[in-house]
């Protein structure tokens, strides 16, 4: 029985459970539909692919180094195809890169999301090093450069 409910709260964590948080916390976020956002460790999408119906004159960016242990089934094709199967692929792109060194300039973001990806960094120097890239990603002027 204690099996049983184990991989209850696992499936629901990981899947239904975890797509209603976001579903709140991107609501709070209150985008207006034409930011363009980046989700560092995107994996299969999902996260991703919930900021980008958001986004109907916006961009999506998944970034990540889709390494299987991390997450089963993780590849590029999983996430591109996950896209396409939801309806966004137009609006969403993706990057092989490392949350250590992001391949992007500062301010080419609005909104920079990630879920669960710094955990599997284990140095805390590297953690260091992630959460840097991270936040040279947003810039408070560009959304409101873009709307004048």
């Amino acid at each position: 029985m204690a099996v049983l409910a184990v991989a209850a709260g696992y499936f629901y964590s990981t899947g239904p459970g975890k797509l209603s948080v976001w579903k709140e916390l991107l609501d709070e976020l209150d985008l207006r539909g034409d930011e363009y956002v980046l989700d560092i460790g995107c994996g299969r999408g999902a996260v991703l692919i919930s900021a980008a119906r958001r986004l109907p004159r916006g961009r999506a960016t998944g970034a990540d180094i889709w390494r299987l242990r991390d997450q089963t089934g993780n590849s590029r094709a999983a996430a591109e195809r996950n896209a396409m199967v939801e309806g966004v692929s137009e609006r969403v792109e993706f990057a092989a890169a490392d949350a250590r060194d992001l391949p992007f300039p500062p301010g080419s973001f609005d909104v920079v999301l990630s879920n669960l990806t710094f955990s599997n960094i284990h140095s805390s120097e590297e953690r260091a090093r992630a959460v840097r890239e991270a936040v040279k990603g947003p810039s408070p002027g560009r959304a409101d450069a873009r709307r004048r």
